[in-house]
């Protein structure tokens, strides 16, 4: 199989991902390749079984050695916020946060699946590659406050984006403009490998 076959296969199961009525669902991490394949539509899952299912998708097509990748962010750090470019969809649906200011996703962690025949970083999430226009951003947690009083709590990201949480109700607010610096970015290159588990 050529580079480029290779890569139109794995854009193809990013498409699929995306196009088969899954749900995001933070909780189902579960997910895994021993199941049906492709899941059934409705199924919910996480990062980390959209990645699973990726790789599971890839193998059965004959494209082996796939690393996943995973980012962490640093123990009470407060995570990172990818923010909606637009047309952005985790699982094709529409963002975790929409509020009036932006809209997006909260993450403490993340996977994403690199292959080593092309270098090429897939995001199985956000149906997205580094080679194909590029994975989206995250933006670090600048300051997290909670107040147990009135059960609130609120993220600040990269000293911009403020996200403030109460019960269901969830609000964001620009604070500025100020342009983000790379050392708030999270990318693929703050990614490292980690072992994906439940592969047939």
């Amino acid at each position: 199989m050529t580079p480029a076959e290779r890569t139109q296969k794995l854009v193809g199961f990013l498409k699929l991902l995306q196009t088969s009525g899954y749900k995001y669902d933070l909780a189902k991490t579960g997910v895994h390749g021993k199941m049906q394949m492709p899941p059934p539509p409705g199924t919910g899952m996480s990062c980390g079984s959209a990645a699973r299912i990726f790789m599971q998708l890839a193998k059965d097509a004959g494209i082996d050695k796939l690393q996943s990748i995973y980012y962490t962010a640093a123990q009470g750090s407060g995570g990172y916020f990818v923010l909606d470019r637009g047309s952005d969809k985790a699982l094709g649906n529409a963002p975790q946060i929409a509020g009036t200011a932006f809209k997006g996703w909260e993450f403490e962690n993340h996977y994403r699946v690199r292959d080593p025949a092309t270098n090429a970083v897939y995001d199985p999430t956000f149906g997205t590659s580094s080679a194909g226009g590029g994975n989206p951003p995250g933006y670090k947690a600048t300051s997290e406050t909670s107040n147990p009083a009135t059960m609130e709590m609120t993220s600040v990201y990269a000293g911009r984006y403020q996200v403030t949480r109460k019960g269901v109700q969830v609000t964001t607010v620009e604070l500025n403009k100020t342009p983000v610096t790379p050392t708030q970015l999270i990318s693929d290159t703050s990614f490292t490998p980690k072992t994906m588990d439940n592969l047939r």
